[in-house]
This record gives C-alpha cells, sequence and structure tokens, in this order.
C-alpha cells in the first residue's frame, strides 16, 4: 500500500504540539503566576500574541509588577512581556 504525506493547501500541517496555541500559553503564565506567592494574579489578564506577552490588569504595589513581569518571563514559549500592570492603592 503506498501512501501520500498529509497535506493542507500544499503544506504539511501543523500541530499544537509544533505551535503551542494562544491559549495554552496563557494559562500556563496564569498559572505561574497564581504560585508565585507574592503576586495576586485575581486582577491580571494575560494576553498573548505570537509569543508577546501583556500583563494588563492592577496590583497593589510596585514589586508585584516587576515579580509578575519576572515569573511571566520565566514561562517556556513567552518571547517577550510588556508589562502594562498599573498599581492601585486602597480600596476606593
Amino acid at each position: 500500500m503506498v501512501t501520500q504525506a498529509r497535506t493542507v493547501h500544499g503544506l504539511p500541517p501543523q500541530s499544537d504540539m509544533e505551535t503551542p496555541n494562544r491559549a495554552g500559553l496563557e494559562q500556563r503564565v496564569a498559572d505561574a503566576l497564581s504560585v508565585a506567592g507574592s503576586i495576586s494574579p485575581s486582577d491580571i489578564v494575560v494576553v498573548d500574541i505570537d509569543g508577546t506577552l501583556y500583563l494588563r490588569g492592577v496590583v497593589s504595589s510596585h514589586a508585584e509588577v516587576e515579580a509578575a513581569g519576572e515569573v511571566a518571563k520565566s514561562v517556556e514559549g513567552v518571547k517577550s512581556v510588556i508589562n502594562e500592570l498599573e498599581v492601585i492603592s486602597g480600596n476606593g
């Protein structure tokens, strides 16, 4: 039996193993933030655009801003981090 290689429009198909999907990377970063300890990730939104990670939302200190950026950079698959987190103080 002779079989042909699978192609999609003349190109070999890509799998999630070759190019991890965006939601997977976003989830891995969110998970890393939640176990970091010094960061409260409840108000942080993680957005991945081709390996560039955007951190958006609010945290309670500049130390959390820095820590979140470092944690995000440490996750495999992250090419760069754009840290747009804002510091708010108080509850109102």
